[in-house]
């Protein structure tokens, strides 16, 4: 049965032919048995297992004979394959850094500026690692951590064009500000020290989330990644800024910013306003500009309080875009904008509420991959067998509601999962009737069957010391001629189990078998012990047939409960399979649990950043919308709740509150009037630093498409949707809500003006309405 395909007959005489075959060879040499309870050995008998296997590796490798086709499946030579497909992967870790590093130079405008903001990014990975293995003592790294890398690209190279871009627009914000160096730097800080601020603490909350998960690869992975984060923002507002006051004082990159010649070339500030007030620039007359820029400082700050346009002929090619042609284009088809998304965000929902965990496992391989190969042969072209099969424990002597004592463990330790807590003495004792009911139940699950006529375990599966114990004895008996093994005795049972521990053979087979069996001396020192069985399940079994043996074990296990005698009766089974399932159901709990606190985050934060409730509400909105977008779009394209999706939902949070909450802060800050002028001074200040940053991370995310390991591809893809996703609610949702229902001007909706008026009783809107009156108030477009 075993070694030929589920059509071969095998009958006698006949040229009945079987199309593929199998083997099972068993690799390494065991540790000798008086080595065999020493501590640590099994990483011992780990080592001496790959060395074993290692010799075979280039006979595995070797080309196929010709007619025929070999693939093979072991654990040693299917992780150097994956290794080396992760290995392969990861080389487009660099093509995706080199990218982002030239998007970086293009939008700065800036080699110096350029190399720099990218050594700002790469830095916080080091310091991370440093972090995280010095300060914190994790040891665990994971390959899932590296993906940690395309991340912080996009987040980083956003952080270092809000600066920059801040740096920029400073030119127009005044005479006092655009000819004061220090004026100047502090401005540009502030301003973009707290909108990255606002960014970096969702995302890090976001990737804290993360590291709550019981996953430890899912935990860690949220560790490095927050890490990441928090050090990438230090740096760009304590380093990065020390960059660019070295590229302005030294006069770097002379032309700077400006390659195009509509540009007015940025005088470095430190050389124009020195004591000499020659107003040179290297030697170069800069006069002229100076003055222009003043001029255009004087208009702008003074149209920042009023509803006149800015003369935006000298700005940036992408910031007029933005104010002359986007802002008018929002404006007109906002309510149709409004209405689409409306209805997008309707039909996301009716497919988001469908998401669900997988039926099947996903292996994250290729199809062509020997692991997926062997496993599809011999879960479809084969009959279920002992040899490859899922295997279900039935475990006595152990507490059946609290089997697991955590709190000690080292998390370092993959292997460390805690201490048994165990059943009290009244609850199991192994003794000749306990031994009995053992062997009973045994031989009864080798041809039991369910409700359904289906058998539980598999042709020649059951793996019960009590066989050996019984063949053992018989072999003892005629060895040392005694009577036959008496299971009414308790003292012959135990005498004889004694020596049957002892043995060389059979006691170190079932060695693990047993709780407390800590030395051949005092054996009988047994606190719980187990029998296995080798069910029929699939190696690539669907959810549901997982969910059903699992309760037709679980009905099956209270049967013999029923059955059991007294210091026997609260055993409890288990299979690694049922702990996949277990895994889902945790990893969809904390998923959503870690988007709602995420998302309360969110909201809380863009309520302190925007100051304004109104704006605060839109916006979380708009980050509402994007999650919707996610999942529907999850189940639109056919994913279902896997490990990669269940992070990347977590992040979505964090990812998609970056663009939305620049216009926002923006949007509020401004001091002109009328919802239209206000967007529209949004878009120009901070458009270019959302664009730049969107393109940025969609950039760096879709390398991963070109992925071998379908893990990298779904993570990639996921990434490219939610900036996506992102960029659109928040530039065509969020900007033509303000323009429709956002607050005209200060005080609406300021947390300020809020707590004044009901909390102290004092009215500031009528302080500036009053104002207002005596200026005259200025038309307003709505």
């Amino acid at each position: 049965g075993f070694f030929f395909a589920k059509e071969f007959k095998g009958a006698p005489n006949s040229n009945n032919l079987t199309p593929i075959t199998r083997s099972v060879f068993y690799f390494g040499v065991p540790i000798a048995p008086d080595k065999y309870y020493a501590e640590n050995n099994d990483d011992a008998q780990d080592e001496r297992h790959t060395s074993w296997v290692s010799q075979y590796t280039d006979f595995f490798l070797a080309p196929d004979p010709p007619g025929m086709q070999i693939n093979y499946i072991q654990e040693l030579l299917s992780n150097q394959e994956i290794g080396a497909l992760v290995q392969g992967d990861f080389l487009l870790a660099g093509i995706a850094g080199l990218t982002v590093f030239a998007l970086i130079i293009v939008q700065t405008q800036s080699w110096f500026l350029g190399c720099m903001g990218f050594l700002n990014i790469i830095m916080s990975y080091p310091i991370t690692m440093a972090a995280y293995h010095g300060v914190l003592q994790i040891e665990i790294d994971t390959q899932l951590n590296l993906l940690a890398i395309f991340v912080i690209l996009g987040i980083g190279a956003d952080d270092i064009f809000v600066f920059v871009d801040a740096y920029k627009q400073s030119q127009h914000e005044g005479d006092k500000l655009f000819n004061d160096v220090e004026a100047r730097m502090y401005w540009v800080w502030r301003r973009a020290a707290e909108a990255m601020l606002v960014t970096s603490a969702t995302t890090f909350v976001a990737f804290v989330m993360t590291s709550l998960s019981p996953i430890p690869a899912v935990a860690t992975f949220g560790i490095v990644a927050g890490l990441m984060v928090l050090f990438n923002y230090l740096a760009v507002i304590t380093w990065f800024p020390a960059c660019v006051a070295v590229w302005d004082y030294y006069g770097l990159d002379r032309r700077g910013m400006c390659w195009t010649s509509r540009c007015v070339p940025m005088p470095h500030l430190v050389k124009s306003s020195s004591s000499s007030g020659t107003g040179d620039l290297e030697n170069g007359d800069n006069s002229n500009n100076n003055q222009e820029m003043t001029t255009l400082s004087r208009q702008k700050s003074q149209s920042s309080r009023m509803n006149t346009d800015v003369d935006v002929s000298n700005f940036r090619r992408v910031e007029r875009f933005f104010y002359e042609t986007l802002s008018p284009m929002l404006f007109s088809a906002k309510r149709y904008l409004l209405t689409a998304f409306v209805v997008l965000f309707c039909v996301m929902l009716a497919f988001a509420v469908q998401l669900k965990p997988p039926e099947e496992e996903e292996f994250g391989l290729p199809d062509d991959s020997e692991v997926v190969i062997s496993i599809t042969l011999s879960d479809k072209r084969f009959p279920p067998s002992k040899e490859i099969s899922k295997r279900t424990n039935l475990i006595w002597g152990i507490n059946p509601n609290d089997p697991l004592d955590n709190s000690g463990i080292d998390r370092n330790d993959e292997k460390d999962f805690g201490t048994f807590i165990l059943s009290p003495p009244s609850e199991f004792e192994l003794n000749n009737v306990t031994m009995a009911h053992i062997n009973r139940t045994c031989h009864e699950l080798k041809t039991a069957r369910n409700a359904d006529n289906r058998l539980f375990v598999a042709e020649q599966g059951a793996q019960c010391w009590v066989d050996d114990f019984t063949t053992w004895n018989t072999a003892h008996e005629k060895k040392v001629g005694v009577s036959p093994l008496n299971w009414a005795s308790q003292p012959d049972v135990a005498a004889r189990f004694k020596l049957f521990v002892s043995d060389e053979e059979f006691g170190v087979k079932w060695k693990k078998n047993f709780g407390g069996l800590l030395d051949r001396d005092n054996p009988q020192r047994i606190l719980w012990t187990r029998v296995s069985f080798d069910n029929v399940l699939l190696l690539q079994t669907t959810r549901s047939e997982a969910l059903y043996w699992r309760a037709e074990w679980e009905k099956k296990m209270q049967e013999i409960n029923a059955k059991a005698p007294k210091q026997i009766a609260h055993g409890f089974q288990t299979c690694d399979e049922w702990a996949v399932q277990v895994t889902f159901n945790v990893m969809v709990a904390s998923t959503f649990f870690s988007i709602g606190v995420s998302y309360l985050v969110a909201v809380v934060v863009l309520t302190l950043a925007s100051r304004n409730v109104t704006i605060a509400a839109f916006a979380s909105l708009n980050i509402l919308g994007v999650v919707v977008s996610i999942i529907g779009f999850i189940v639109m394209a056919g994913y279902t709740l896997g490990p990669v999706e269940s992070i990347v939902l977590v992040l979505i949070v964090g990812l998609s509150v970056d663009f939305v909450v620049h216009l926002a802060v923006s949007y509020s800050a401004t001091q002109t009037t009328g919802r239209f002028y206000r967007a529209r001074s949004a878009l120009l200040e901070m458009g270019v630093s959302v664009t730049s940053g969107a393109v940025t991370t969609l950039s760096s995310s879709f390398f991963l498409f070109f992925t071998i390991l379908t893990f990298f591809q779904v993570f990639g893809t996921f990434i490219f949707v939610t900036i996506a996703f992102s960029y659109l609610w928040a530039v065509f949702f969020f900007m033509p809500s303000m323009m429709q229902l956002g607050p005209r001007r200060h005080p609406f909706g300021d947390l300020s003006y809020l707590w004044n008026k009901y909390v102290r009783g004092v009215d500031s809107e009528s302080k500036a309405e009053a104002v207002e009156m005596r200026n005259g108030r200025p038309e307003e477009q709505d």
